[in-house]
């Protein structure tokens, strides 16, 4: 079943008993992209409500895990943006998560190229990880290594996820960064088609997953060996 965040805020919203906003230095969204492309670095996204089950969820295990917010703050730039104020965003996370991993419910978690688009989500996943699934810290230590090694792939990926969705979404964050997005696309315009199979005929292939693989199994293999070493598993990447 399709799991999607509620975008209607309950009547009363009252200070959520986790409070995301509290437990990072979240940046908005403009700010967040300019930042990032200043800094040459990664983005994580949050796009859901404090009051959010999702949210709260989130708050409660960064709370327990004080490195895990060490490795968002230094790695990272954390934007969070409102779900009911920002379906643009939302719009961009589901349509990544569904293209890179078939599923999509909250908490909307995304890493985003310093563009602003998703290369990698992380929605309705165990932040502990689970069978065949890496960690939140797993996932984030390899994806924050192979942004900083492979970062025009990143961003060349989350362009072409995004495209299929459509202009307009990358119209939208193309106003915010400037010429960075259409001068990426251009770059990738020329790129060869790929084939489906030996003699058929040059189609349209799916958008690139090879930044996704390459940072899950990193996060699957470090966890396995945690596992037989006592330690934990993201924290041997």
């Amino acid at each position: 079943m399709l799991e999607i965040p509620v975008l209607n805020a309950p009547r009363a919203a009252a200070t959520p008993e986790h409070d995301i906003r509290d437990v990072l230095p979240w940046q908005e969204w403009r700010p967040g992209l300019a930042r990032a492309s200043l800094e040459q670095r990664p983005v994580l996204c949050l796009a859901e409500d404090a009051w959010s089950n999702g949210a709260q969820r989130l708050a409660l295990f960064l709370r327990n895990d004080p490195a895990l917010v060490e490795l968002i703050s230094r790695g990272f730039v954390p934007i969070l943006v409102s779900a009911r104020e920002r379906p643009d965003i939302v719009d961009l996370i589901v349509h990544a998560s569904w293209q890179l991993t078939g599923r999509v419910s909250p908490p909307l978690l995304a890493i985003c190229s310093e563009d602003g688009l998703p290369f990698m989500t992380f929605a309705g996943m165990l932040f502990e990880g689970g069978e065949g699934q890496p960690t939140l810290m797993g996932l984030l230590t390899a994806a924050g290594r192979h942004y900083a090694m492979q970062s025009d792939q990143c961003r060349a990926e989350a362009l072409r996820l995004a495209q299929p969705h459509g202009h307009g979404a990358v119209a939208v964050v193309g106003q915010i960064v400037g010429q960075a997005v259409d001068e990426l696309a251009d770059q990738t315009a020329t790129c060869p088609p790929t084939r489906s199979g030996a003699g058929s005929r040059e189609v349209r292939s799916r958008p690139s997953r090879a930044s996704w693989k390459a940072c899950w199994r990193a996060a699957c293999m470090t966890r396995s060996r945690g596992r037989s070493t006592g330690l934990p598993g993201a924290m041997g990447l």
